[in-house]
């Protein structure tokens, strides 16, 4: 009996099958439970750190009643402190609220820094949003197809100087001296030149933008 039991147990293809079933889902289990666990407790990490004392500056100013549930109107993210983190806090319709007051609370609790309020006050859903701004290039060579279309693009009275935080571009507005002969630019004009402190980058420039109408100095200016 017990030979034959064996012999059952160890030959029969779908037992063996169902035994490694059972144990992949065993495993599996084991680590979809772990998987949740950890998250969990990063959840109420989160919630005990930064949204409770977050939802405790803000309850009075925002006049929220007591049993308000910090998780309705506070949607933080785990990484909020990140470049493309977004932070949406709903706010009251009736709008009898500091904005400026919000703004630093929010600020202040969360530790953020460099980062741009969107209020969205209108319609039924009243909320703003926080992200982190997007800082300006650390260099912008003329040499870049979408710079040169930039440059292109720009009035001759308000030649683009640089690219600014969230691609903002940035212009100088020249004002024309009645004083001055429109033949002879102003020396202001002439200072803010970049030309007139490298030589080297002006030549290097010209060559680059052979095609540069006469007259321009905005190109000039870039490298």
């Amino acid at each position: 009996m017990v030979s034959r039991a064996t012999k059952i147990t160890s030959g029969d293809p779908a037992i063996a099958v169902l035994e490694l079933a059972g144990i992949a889902a065993a495993s599996t289990a084991a680590v979809g439970t772990a998987a949740y666990l950890a998250l969990t407790r990063k959840r109420r990490e989160l919630t005990r750190e930064w949204v409770l004392p977050l939802h405790e500056a803000l309850a009075l100013p925002l006049r929220l009643p007591d049993q308000t549930d910090p998780r309705r109107y506070l949607h933080i993210p785990r990484n909020f402190s990140e470049d493309d983190a977004v932070i949406r806090v709903d706010v009251p319709g009736r709008l009898d609220f500091s904005k400026d007051l919000v703004v630093d609370i929010i600020t202040t609790k969360l530790a953020l820094e460099g980062v741009t309020f969107s209020w969205h006050l209108a319609g039924r859903e009243t909320y703003v949003t926080v992200k982190k701004t997007r800082k300006p290039p650390a260099k912008a060579a003329f040499k870049d197809p979408k710079i040169r279309e930039i440059v292109a693009a720009a009035k001759e009275s308000a030649p683009v100087i640089g690219i600014g935080s969230a691609g903002r571009i940035v212009t100088s507005v020249s004002t024309p001296n009645p004083r001055t002969s429109s033949s002879t630019p102003p020396p202001a004009a002439a200072s803010r030149s970049p030309c007139g402190a490298s030589p080297a980058r002006c030549s290097t420039t010209a060559r680059s933008s052979s095609s540069t109408p006469s007259g321009s100095r905005t190109r000039g200016g870039w490298s």
